[in-house]
């Protein structure tokens, strides 16, 4: 005699029915529900990480990408989709992601502007974050130079120079390609230990690997000279 299913497993199953049977929704309704919460509503990120500056944890290609919203990564906190959506609204969110990535590579979408000041409170302090220089993007590493002036690296490849508080308009030239990548990019960037002696610059980034999608961490010297 077949033995009737649990009652809760008729649910899942009926409920699982419903949701293929329904038509696909709106991708940009889908990411406003489940995703704005944690990437802002233009997906830039905060807290959880951008959507749109290719730079992915786990894999930036369709499939990785699919995989991540299919099985989530309930331990830092993001859910698990497989089961609310159906594919075809997985893959329409992916598309969604990819076009507004293409908006926001143009400059289309853009990060809000930092406050100058902010006070915050913790449990035992009080303390107030400056905006010391604006418009980095991904900034990595930091070196201060024994002439006051400041080193930083950003993940997309470039080094910039902050001279008397301001940021110069041009990356430094000269500094070599980087693969760009999930964790990769320039890394950290550090000034040699007595530089007015010897003024060498060691920056760590990402290089391609002979294998396709492949890299390796690489560490270059380097002196500034004037012009940049």
């Amino acid at each position: 005699m077949p033995v009737p299913a649990a009652p809760g497993r008729i649910a899942l199953a009926f409920a699982a029915l419903n949701l293929a049977a329904a038509e696909p929704r709106d991708p940009e309704k889908i990411a406003a529900e489940f995703c704005a919460t944690c990437h802002r509503p233009n997906l830039i990120g905060s807290p959880a990480p951008n959507l749109l500056d290719h730079l992915w944890t786990h894999g930036g290609n369709d499939e990785s990408v699919l995989r991540s919203i299919r099985q989530g990564f309930p331990a830092s906190g993001m859910q698990p989709f497989e089961g609310v959506l159906t594919e075809e609204e997985m893959r329409g969110l992916l598309r969604h992601i990819r076009e507004q990535a293409v908006e926001y590579a143009a400059g289309r979408i853009t990060h809000p502007p930092a406050p100058a000041s902010v006070s915050l409170t913790s449990e035992l302090h009080t303390f107030r974050l400056e905006t010391f220089v604006a418009d980095l993007d991904t900034p990595w590493g930091i070196a201060f130079l024994p002439d006051g002036q400041i080193l930083v690296s950003e993940r997309e490849g470039r080094l910039r120079l902050i001279r008397k508080g301001e940021l110069e308009p041009a990356p430094i030239r000269g500094t070599p390609g980087a693969f760009v990548k999930q964790d990769g990019g320039y890394l950290d960037v550090i000034a040699h230990p007595d530089y007015a002696r010897h003024p060498w610059v060691y920056l760590a980034y990402s290089e391609a690997g002979k294998l396709p999608d492949t890299s390796m961490t690489v560490v270059v010297r380097g002196r500034i000279h004037e012009g940049g």
